[in-house]
C-alpha cells in the first residue's frame, strides 16, 4: 500500500467513526446552537459562526467524547470500570457520562486522576459525582496521566484518554 492509500483509509476510518459517534450520541448529547458572529465576520470578511458548547452537558464539548467512549465500550469494559486523567473538564465529562449511562457505583470502580493543584471550582463540580478522585503531586498534566494509566493497568480497568482515543476524538467533531 502506498502512502496515499494509507491516508485515504485513515480518513475513511475517522469519517466513519464521526458518523457513528453522531448516531450514538443522539438522545444523550445536546445539539448545541450555531450562531452567527457579526463582529468576527466583519473582522475576517467571512461568515463566522460560533458553536455554543457552553450549552452542552457539563458546559463543554468534552462530554460528547466521554459519552461516546462509554457508549461504545463493551460489557466487559463496563464491568471492569474506567480511569481517566484530567485537569477538570474531561474528568467532569467522564463522570457525567458514567452517570448518564448508569455506571456509577459506590464500590469505587471508576477513578479520575487530578493534579493536586486543580482549580477549586473544577474540583467542586467533580465532587457531586460518584467516582473516586485521586490526586497526584504537583500540577503536571503528564505526571497525572501517567499515574492514571498505571492505575488502570494495575487494576485491569479501562483508561479513557482525553485526546488519544478515536471514539473520544471523533465525537468531539460530531454535530451533536
Amino acid at each position: 500500500m502506498d502512502e496515499n492509500s494509507n491516508l485515504e483509509n485513515l480518513f475513511d476510518e475517522v469519517f466513519n467513526e464521526v458518523r457513528k459517534a453522531s448516531e450514538r450520541l443522539n438522545g444523550y448529547a445536546y445539539v448545541t446552537p450555531l450562531v452567527p458572529s457579526k463582529w468576527l465576520s466583519s473582522l475576517t470578511e467571512a461568515d463566522v459562526y460560533l458553536k455554543l458548547e457552553s450549552e452542552q452537558r457539563t458546559g463543554s464539548f468534552k462530554f460528547r467524547g466521554a459519552m461516546n467512549r462509554i457508549l461504545s465500550s463493551s460489557v466487559m469494559e463496563r464491568e471492569r470500570g474506567f480511569v481517566t486523567a484530567s485537569t477538570g473538564n474531561h474528568g467532569r465529562a467522564v463522570a457525567e457520562a458514567l452517570e448518564v449511562a448508569g455506571l456509577t457505583t459506590s464500590g469505587g470502580q471508576n477513578s479520575i486522576y487530578l493534579p493536586e493543584k486543580v482549580s477549586s471550582g473544577k474540583l467542586r463540580a467533580l465532587s457531586s459525582y460518584t467516582v473516586n478522585i485521586e490526586f497526584t503531586s504537583g500540577s503536571d498534566c503528564l505526571e497525572t496521566e501517567r499515574a492514571a494509566v498505571d492505575a488502570a493497568k494495575r487494576s485491569n480497568r479501562v483508561y479513557i484518554s482525553p485526546y488519544m482515543d478515536l471514539s473520544v476524538c471523533a465525537a468531539k467533531r460530531s454535530n451533536r
